[in-house]
């Protein structure tokens, strides 16, 4: 053992040593303050002082923040930050985990991930708040044309203008002969489908309900054949649902996906990780602000002829999600088929 030295063994502590010892520890500890976990904290005490940040914009982005923060407790100030190039990507990576931001997510954004399209973000994962603007889309024949219905589509061919071979229009379109079995003939790469209708080039055209409603105000006379999207629009009640007349289950999943966009076409959300109680208190802020005769008078004011104000709260929105993407396997792929076409 020469030239080697073994550690001295440490002196144990006396009883009296360690209870001396654990009584100072415990008093320094005690001294120190007390650190809440990030949920403990009530909105209000959270909110207060604070500024909160809509990321991204949306549609009812400008209007939003003049109105959201005296219905979030503690009457925080709100703020919209735009940027080039958002996605939902930026929300869900960067965005602050303790409610003090929140952003817009496209319609489009919600389907990708049933699509196959890469992205980086889990639109499950999201604490959804709510959308502004359910959406509706129709299509319409002329009213000079013999198909009037969407029954009498399944028998009649029918000439329907677009603008491109990947439009929603088109793949609504496209849905319905593959699904439903209408006979409508697509033509593609008309820049305005609306004078196409007009001049009778074409007999019908896909497009929002809104883009209609002017036109019909104005005197003009259509057919609405149908209408897709997340539940009826109250001044369609007897259009039917393209989705009503889809016989296999599997068509039936793949037109709710195709619905998907419209039912979040203006949607906000916080990146995961929000605590619940402040996920709650921006979904009932929004909730409320939405009803708001001040909120809704602005709005109205910029955009009443084209837009609506319809509400879908966060909870509902989730459960849609979940019950899409749990959808079987043989309804996703009937779904992407539509946009390889």
């Amino acid at each position: 053992m020469s030239g080697r030295h073994l550690p001295r063994r440490a002196t144990p502590l006396r009883p009296t040593a360690t209870k001396a010892a654990c009584a100072l520890l415990l008093a320094a500890l005690l001294s120190l303050p007390f650190a809440e976990p990030s949920g403990a904290q009530a909105p209000s005490e959270f909110y207060k002082g604070k500024t909160v940040t809509l990321l991204g914009g949306g549609m009812v982005a400008q209007h939003l923040v003049t109105s959201l923060g005296q219905y979030i407790p503690g009457a925080p100030r709100v703020e919209l930050k735009t940027q080039n190039g958002w996605n939902a990507g930026e929300l869900f990576f960067n965005g602050a985990r303790d409610g003090s931001q929140f952003g817009f997510v496209s319609g489009r954004e919600v389907i990708y991930q049933l699509l196959n399209i890469p992205v980086k973000y889990d639109v499950l994962k999201f604490g959804w708040i709510g959308t502004a603007q359910a959406r509706t889309t129709v299509c319409v024949s002329s009213d000079t044309s013999p198909v009037k219905t969407l029954r009498d589509a399944l028998g009649k061919e029918l000439l329907m203008a677009t603008h491109e071979t990947h439009s929603d229009e088109t793949i609504v379109l496209r849905a319905a002969n593959v699904m439903v079995g209408t006979k409508f003939k697509i033509v593609t790469g008309i820049p305005f489908p609306h004078d196409a209708v007009r001049d009778g080039l074409v007999a019908g055209r896909c497009s929002l309900w809104e883009g209609f409603r002017p036109l019909g105000k104005l005197g003009e006379k259509f057919n609405v054949l149908f209408q897709i999207g997340g539940r009826p629009h109250p001044e369609l009640p007897n259009v039917p649902f393209l989705q009503d007349f889809a016989k296999a289950q599997v068509d039936k999943d793949a037109l709710q996906m195709l619905a998907l966009p419209l039912i979040l076409s203006d949607a906000y959300a916080v990146p995961p990780g929000v605590p619940a109680e402040r996920l709650q208190a921006l979904r009932t802020a929004f909730q409320r602000t939405l009803q708001d005769r001040q909120f809704l008078a602005a709005f109205n004011k910029q955009h009443s002829s084209f837009w609506d104000v319809q509400h879908i709260g966060g909870d509902e929105i989730q459960n849609i999600l979940e019950a899409i993407y749990s959808m079987p396997e043989e309804s996703i792929a009937r779904f992407r088929k539509l946009y390889m076409l």
